[in-house]
Order: C-alpha cells, then structure tokens, then sequence
C-alpha cells in the first residue's frame, strides 16, 4: 500500500509542474504586465465606478464627478454593482478576465467576444484570491459597494444559461471550466436568507468596526469562500467574545446557501426539465440513504449520468447544478467518513467523479473505470496524469497569459485534483 501511494503522489506532483504553453509576443507581454500593474495600484484595481442601472435602461454612477454620493435614478435602479476599467478591460481582451462579476458580466454578455474565456476567468481569478490572502484582487472583495450578494445569486443561472445554451458551447470541451467556475459560485437564490444574511453581518459591524471587511465580503458576494473566512475571525475573538455566538450563527446561515444538501440535489434532479433525463437521474439515485459505499455509488452513477445528458441544451445548466451538488456531496460523504473507510470509498467513486466535472472524456472513463475502483497502482498514477492534462488542456487557450502576470495559477490544475475523490483517494492512504 505504501508503494502504491508512493507512486501515485510521485506522479500526481510531477504533473504539477510548469507546462510549456506557446511562448507569448513581446507585445502581448508588455500589454499584460502594463494593465496588471495598474489593476494592482489603483484603489479600486479593475472595477471602474460604482454604477446603477435604472429601469429605463440608463446608467448613473452612485458617486457624482464633484465626490458627491447620490441615490442614483431617484431610488429606482434594477441593480448596482462596478464596471471593468479601460485597464480591467485591456486584460480580458487578451484573455485574463478578472473582476468578474455574475450579474454586470450577463447586462454586457452581447460585448464578450469569447464567453469561454470569461468563464475560465472566474475559476481561476478565486484560486488567486484564495491562494495569496492579502492579494489586491483578494482585498477588492472585501471593498465595499462593488457588487450586490442579492444580484449575483439571482444573476448566476441566468448567466450560466446563456453561456451553455449559446451555439458555439462545446458540452465536452467546455464542460470542464463551466463545472469548476458553478462549484466555486454555487449559492441558491433565497433573496429572503441572502437579506438575512446580509443584515446579520451589518449588525456584527454595528458592535465592531472591525468587522467591516467581512461584512463588505458578505455584502458583495455570498459563496463558499466565505465560510473559512469568517471560522478564521470567529477563532480569533478572544474567549467569551459576544461576537462569537452571532459570528457562528452567520457562518451556518452561509452555509445554508452555499452547501449542497441530500434536499438541494433532489430539488435540482426535480427541476430537470427533460422527463427522461429527469427519471434517469432518480433513478441513479437508488441506494443513496445506504451505507456510505452505497452513498458514494449512486451519487457517481448520478455525476456520470448528468454529464452524459449534457447534449440536451435546454437541460444544461440544471444538470450542472446536479453534478455539481453530486460532486459536493460525494466529497462530504468520503471526508465524513471513518478514517479506515475514507482511501475505499475515494477510490470507488473516483473515476465517474472524474468524468461527471469534466476531468476525463468518455473514452479515459471506460478504459480507467474498473482497474481504479480495483486500486492498481498502474491505473492510479493513469487517473492522476489525465486528470492534470485535462485541467490543463481546458484553460490551454488562458493559461499562458495567466501564468505570465500571476504565477501561483501554476498550481490551479493540481489543486483540482487535489481536491477531488482521486485526491481524497491518495490522502487517505497516507
């Protein structure tokens, strides 16, 4: 066992190393480190102003040119969040999308020249954040006014419809970065738990100024990143701290929003619109209140069964919510686990995990499935290098212009497959 793990840790972090990728222009160099540097000396690095959206269709700023704040369109505005600069924009047309936001990106859908590039954007602008805590783009979440928790929760589907239901969408190719952006972002639109959210932050800032950040992340945009953020403020209060009781009290009502539940992956099967492919789903769901191996079967039948309806445009991006609640669920499952169970059961369900977010095709599923699920070592160190390939492949047309202006990007594909069953499969073995 100690050898097999050996291996498959061996090559699982050769794999993490830096790809080649085709060498950038020196213009293209330049442009890059010109308007990274800027988005990381302005005060509010790529975002312009502060702007609202009236229901006439017009746009006014929420901070008038003298410095003077307003209630912009006399109170009655759709929605408020901040634009991309000039610089923010130079970015993203030469494919680093950053200070991305759900619900400004679907108002400017019909100017994004290559979706696909704004999607893998998402995904990999987090791991930056979450990857180097006090980054710029790190601070920028915690800045108050640039987005609204309501709107992106309300603008998330409907951004997501209209990027898997354009013509050009690949369900295959395009399925893996379209996965990870939704499992980053996955926040149910409950307007009635979001305000009580929102107005619960407001009132730990009310008896600690300090608590300001974290009321303004809360504010800007709810998503599970947020949850070891506040776990983080909460063990830092000193003992008997008054905030801790109502810190705790937030952090479980994000998690209600963020967390898939045995309920949210039976709502989101339901609401399949195909009647086939919504009885095929319940029915890959048989043995899922069993035991743990029972659990970890069916919700892999479910994330393969999910990926391969992905044909059906017009059930697309309910079945990603499916796969992506699966996904969630499957790992809760394994980590939940008693230690002794946890390598068996990662290992079970590792390759239809796998090919349910998009980290195999088809083809690498059916030929790694039963050699994987068997624990040879051979088909381990197969799953762990086509896993890393594929991450890498699905941002190749990005990754380069990432690379260049922020380095720790080179670890995004490792980090996915750190993450999932076959990451979970090689920890608990050691």
């Amino acid at each position: 066992m100690i050898m097999r793990v050996a291996v498959f840790l061996v090559i699982f972090f050769a794999l993490a190393t830096p790809g080649l990728g085709e060498p950038l222009s020196e213009a293209t160099q330049k442009n890059l480190e010109r308007n990274w540097q800027l988005c990381l000396v302005k005060k509010k690095g790529p975002f312009s102003a502060n702007t609202c959206v009236c229901r006439d269709g017009s746009q006014e700023m929420v901070r008038k040119v003298n410095g003077k704040l307003v209630i912009p369109c006399g109170g009655a505005f759709v929605w408020c969040e901040a634009f991309r600069s000039d610089w923010g924009r130079a970015l993203a047309e030469e494919g680093v999308w950053i200070g991305n936001l759900f619900q400004r990106d679907l108002y400017e859908w019909e100017s994004i020249d290559d979706p696909q590039a704004l999607v893998q954007g998402y995904a990999l602008e987090q791991f930056v954040i979450e990857s180097n805590p006090g980054h710029k783009l790190d601070e920028l979440r915690a800045y108050g006014g640039l987005s609204g928790a309501e709107y992106e929760a309300r603008a998330l589907p409907l951004f997501l419809d209209r990027h898997v239901t354009r013509p050009a969408y690949d369900p295959d190719a395009h399925h893996l970065a379209t996965f990870e952006l939704l499992r980053r972002f996955r926040v149910r639109d409950d307007q009635k738990e979001i305000v009580r959210v929102r107005n619960a932050s407001s009132a730990i800032q009310a008896k600690n100024r300090d608590f300001k950040p974290y009321r303004d992340r809360t504010h800007n945009q709810i998503s599970a990143s947020l949850v070891p953020i506040l776990k983080e403020y909460r063990a830092g209060l000193s003992a008997g701290n008054a905030l801790a009781a109502p810190t705790g009290e937030l952090i479980i009502a994000i998690e209600v929003l963020v967390l898939p539940t045995d309920e949210t992956l039976q709502e989101a099967i339901v609401a399949v619109p195909d009647d086939r492919i919504r009885h095929e789903l319940q029915e890959s769901l048989v043995g899922f209140e069993g035991s743990p191996a029972d659990r970890t079967t069916a919700l892999g039948r479910v994330l393969v069964s999910a990926r391969r309806a992905m044909s059906h445009t017009a059930s697309r991006r309910r079945l990603l919510e499916v796969g992506v609640d699966a996904y969630g669920l499957l790992q809760k499952t394994i980590e939940s686990a008693p230690a002794a169970e946890r390598r068996d059961l990662a290992q079970g369900s590792a390759v239809d995990a796998a090919f349910g977010a998009g980290q195999l095709t088809e083809t690498q599923w059916g030929a790694l499935r039963s050699d994987v699920a068997a624990g040879d070592a051979s088909a381990m160190s197969a799953l762990a290098e086509r896993m890393t390939r594929n991450v890498e492949g699905a941002y190749a047309t990005v990754l380069p212009q990432w690379r260049h202006v922020a380095p720790s990007v080179e670890r995004f594909a490792a980090s996915v497959v750190r993450g999932s069953p076959a990451g979970l499969s090689a920890k608990g073995e050691q």
